[in-house]
């Protein structure tokens, strides 16, 4: 399977988390954010739909990914709370630990020859926060581990303190920090896997490998037993959502927009975005051709249908002129959405935004067999209300 990921979301953070004294001084680390954005991409490449919460660092956005940008550490918790519903949380940032118990807002003043006390408070534990949440935490939870000197056994204790489901520990003692190598030790509750010494983006194919191989039981599994719950209480069989391999194809607009991605396990539509390099105002009565900046090859037999979203309908009067739209098999352009504008107000479409939803059916080809006579039934030829309002 090209893209084993396909159809999943993944959350991670990256960089560090800069904790501001006043305006000019801060509390930070030296995490340059560059294995967290290595993974993210390595994820994105699987075809996963990856959202990257990072501090500040001096990387570009990774092609494919939907990256947000924050500062300190109760920003980040609060961007990854909002990306949940996930299929896999990676914590890679390096979260500062403590932060000032007041920001300034003005530079503070120094006494020659005395330090003014600093007093620090405790910021929020993100990875213990995700892990032991009741309500929507990801099937997957892995946290990191930064380590000087007993690498693997500080990484178990945190596995068991913080109660994720993987430690990914790594040694910093040397110049993994800012550095662009990197040897890790994935620490499970029944394992240890280990890497070589290799680069920071190989490091991360390896760990995208790894989770591309255990989410598929882990969120099945837990699929399993939810649907499991439903048909004991309704006294009905069923299966899993059904899967086909699409190739897709980002274009040049496309870059730092997630991928079209199911938002939950039984979701029959994608998200599709705004790849427009400006925004687009849509006055009322009329339509805008948006760019989504994909190409996609669907297999021999299925059609892609491109849909209005329910929530841009409802609120905002926004639709499709041609609903649904059929994107066929042997169509290799850039998908496009014929958004209308039935509302009372100007429309306007951001980079970004989602507009509309795809979905992949199969499609039956009709062979006709020309006759004299059709089959007689009660209606007959009547139409057009013919049976009723």
């Amino acid at each position: 399977m090209t893209n084993p990921l396909a159809g999943r979301r993944i959350v991670i953070t990256a960089g560090p988390t800069l904790e501001a004294i006043d305006p000019v001084r801060f509390i930070s680390n030296r995490s340059s954010g560059k294995q967290g954005y290595a993974i993210a991409e390595a994820c994105a490449v699987l075809g996963a739909n990856v959202v990257l919460v990072s501090g500040p660092t001096a990387l570009n956005d990774p092609a494919g990914v939907e990256t947000i940008r924050i500062e300190s550490a109760r920003d980040m918790l609060a961007a990854v709370e909002g990306a949940l519903p996930a299929d896999v949380f990676i914590a890679v940032a390096a979260v500062a630990d403590w932060r000032p118990a007041e920001a300034h807002d003005k530079k503070i003043k120094g006494n020659k020859g005395e330090m003014a006390a600093l007093p620090l408070v405790e910021n929020p534990d993100i990875l213990k926060t995700i892990s032991q949440r009741t309500e929507a935490r990801p099937g997957l939870v892995i946290g990191f581990a930064a380590e000087t000197h007993d690498v693997e056994d500080h990484a178990r204790q945190k596995l068991d303190r913080k109660g994720c489901d993987w430690i990914i520990a790594n040694d910093v003692s040397g110049d993994v920090m800012g550095g662009d190598e990197n040897a890790v030790a994935i620490v499970s509750r029944d394992d240890v896997w280990r890497s070589q010494r290799t680069s920071k983006s190989e490091i991360a194919r390896l760990i995208a490998g790894r989770i591309a191989d255990a989410v598929e039981e882990t969120c099945r599994s837990g699929l399993a037993r939810r649907l499991e719950t439903v048909f004991a209480a309704t006294n009905f069989g069923g299966t899993a959502m059904n899967t086909v391999d699409v190739r897709i194809k980002p274009l040049e607009n496309y870059e730092g927009l997630a991928l079209p991605a199911y938002e939950t396990a039984q979701s029959a539509g994608m998200d599709l975005r705004a790849a427009v390099s400006e925004d687009v105002t849509i006055p009322p009565g009329e339509w805008r051709l948006i760019p989504v900046g994909i190409a996609i090859a669907l297999p021999a037999g299925f059609e892609a249908q491109v849909r209005p979203r329910s929530g841009l309908a409802a609120k905002h009067g926004i639709s499709c002129v041609n609903t649904p739209g059929t994107i066929d098999a042997d169509y290799r352009g850039e998908i496009k959405v014929n958004l209308i504008n039935h509302g009372k107000v100007d429309f306007t479409v951001k980079r970004g935004d989602r507009i509309a939803q795809m979905i992949v059916a199969p499609v039956t080809q009709a062979v006709w067999q020309v006759a004299d006579t059709l089959d007689e039934t009660e209606r007959g030829s009547g139409g057009f209300g013919s049976t009723g309002v």
